[in-house]
């Protein structure tokens, strides 16, 4: 599967001249991709969804890995989608490989996708830095599985791609 992200820039200027590979302070990785709005949702068992356009796009997000655990969530979240991963456990068909890759691209045209219950998408949590438009710092990973994947990586390929950078 292709990644949903185009990579546009990495900077990673050297901080100390006599330590030319020593610890770096102002790295950043400059991307290409399609957002998602992250809301506070206090039914779900998360406390977060994804919306589009005023509709939920995944019921509950059950997978969220924090870089640092907070006692309270980050504000002004949103998701990178950045990867697509179709499982390849299922070792009772043969030619899996073969079969997902048509699938995909089949499910990339149509929207519907026959191999639902086995894709896993892969997000960047990240944070808006306050005084600076597209800038943002990663403050976790998340995964979704089954739920609407297809759909997800449809807007991440087609979609209004936005230039961010993350420091």
């Amino acid at each position: 599967m292709p990644p949903l992200i185009d990579i546009l820039d990495v900077s990673d200027p050297i901080t100390c001249a006599e330590h030319p590979f020593g610890v770096t302070s102002r790295a950043s990785l400059t991307l290409s991709g399609v957002l998602l709005v992250v809301v506070q949702n206090e039914h779900e068992d998360s406390g977060l969804a994804l919306v589009e356009n005023g509709t939920l796009l995944v019921d509950d997000i059950s997978h969220i890995y924090p870089d640092v655990h907070y006692s309270s969530r980050p504000d002004r979240l949103v998701y990178l989608p950045v990867y697509v991963r179709r499982d390849s456990e299922h070792r009772d068909i043969e030619n899996i490989g073969e079969l997902y890759t048509a699938s995909w691209t089949k499910s990339l045209e149509t929207g519907i996708d026959e191999f639902d219950g086995f894709s896993t998408l892969y997000c960047l949590i990240l944070q808006a830095i306050e005084g600076n438009q597209d800038m943002y710092s990663r403050v976790g990973l998340c995964t979704l599985e089954e739920h609407k994947t297809i759909e997800i990586s449809r807007m991440a390929l087609f979609g209004e791609r936005r230039s961010i950078t993350i420091v």
